[in-house]
């Protein structure tokens, strides 16, 4: 295998932490008193590489849902849970998880690009680095526009944010990072409604383990962990 395809893995790889940054906001999870529901999609231009994400949280639990299509793999939807103080990274194609104590996956050091909608709502609110430049049409909507430059505590953000008018939330962000401009739009933003029964839940009969769940590539005649398959593809 070729590096192409192992940088191509790693370009996926990479998405799908950016999904489930789209809920994990920076240093913690989005902690709610009210049930959220928000997907849509992300989108690496240098990378030509866009995936969905649909997301739910409640309190301090949270759900990401993210489908990628990748040439090797295929399609995959992964599924990351954040329930009391662990954190489950589950593939249903395969039906196995990876169970890790809450401590282990975010970290106070994370750099996050891609917010909810909440978190861009409080970011705008700070006018030390945010400034209005003007209003236009985004997918058939008018928007308040915010360019962001600026600390926030953590991290250096840099970037623009569409707010659309008719609701009063944002319907896209664009952040410049070292990998280029990720590309984060909001399809639907819901707050409020219940949230479907044991949506924090893993099904019955996932083989829980501490490694990485294993994916079978097509073809592959057999099946691999996430970490060995990066390894693979570099030879």
């Amino acid at each position: 295998m070729n590096m192409g395809r192992k940088e191509n893995l790693s370009a996926l790889l990479l998405l799908l932490c950016l999904s489930i940054q789209a809920l994990v906001a920076g240093s913690g999870p989005l902690s709610t008193d009210q049930p959220i529901h928000f997907g849509g999609t992300i989108t690496l231009p240098l990378l030509k590489m866009t995936t969905q994400f649909e997301s739910w949280a409640l309190g301090d639990n949270w759900r990401s849902d993210t489908t990628i299509q990748d040439s090797y793999l295929g399609k995959l939807l992964f599924t990351t849970i954040k329930y009391g103080n662990f954190v489950y990274f589950y593939v249903p194609r395969e039906r196995q998880a990876m169970k890790t104590h809450v401590s282990k996956f975010i970290k106070p050091d994370d750099k996050s690009t891609a917010k909810s909608p909440k978190d861009l709502m409080d970011l705008i609110q700070n006018k030390t680095m945010v400034r209005k430049t003007g209003t236009r049409s985004l997918r058939g909507r008018l928007c308040d526009i915010y360019f962001i430059n600026g600390s926030d505590g953590r991290n250096w953000i840099k970037g623009n944010v569409w707010v659309a008018k008719d609701r009063d939330v944002p319907i896209r962000s664009e952040f410049q990072t070292d990998s280029g401009p990720v590309i984060t739009d909001y399809s639907f933003y819901e707050r409020g409604s219940p949230l479907p029964p044991g949506i924090f839940s893993l099904p019955q009969g996932t083989r829980i383990t501490d490694k990485m769940p294993e994916l079978t590539a097509p073809g592959s005649g057999g099946t691999q962990h996430l970490d060995e398959i990066l390894r693979k593809l570099g030879k």
